[in-house]
């Protein structure tokens, strides 16, 4: 993945937050998911239009990890994401 790549949620997933959490809900299947920790914290970066890199870059301040550790975690979060169809890559980067 390149790490300026912008994702955003899409229309088929509804995202609200909970406390340090972030709840989605698809609402094609109707399935519910928790996100906590490292994914709801890349989801929040990812989702409001910043660059992979940042969502990568807030991961290894926040859960003192090597860059290289948070990348591949969120890079592998966005994958399983994106193969859900609760992320899609954007070229908006007017953010």
């Amino acid at each position: 993945m390149i790490n300026g790549a912008r994702y955003r949620g899409t229309s088929s997933v509804l995202s609200h937050p909970l406390g340090d959490d972030v709840v989605l809900v698809d609402l094609v299947t109707g399935e519910m998911f928790t996100l906590d920790g490292v994914g709801a914290l890349a989801w929040r970066h990812l989702t409001a239009g910043e660059p992979l890199g940042r969502a990568v870059a807030a991961v290894t301040a926040d859960y003192d990890v090597a860059e290289a550790t948070a990348r591949e975690d969120v890079e592998a979060f966005v994958g399983e994401l994106l193969g859900q169809g609760l992320l899609a890559e954007t070229d908006d980067d007017s953010r």
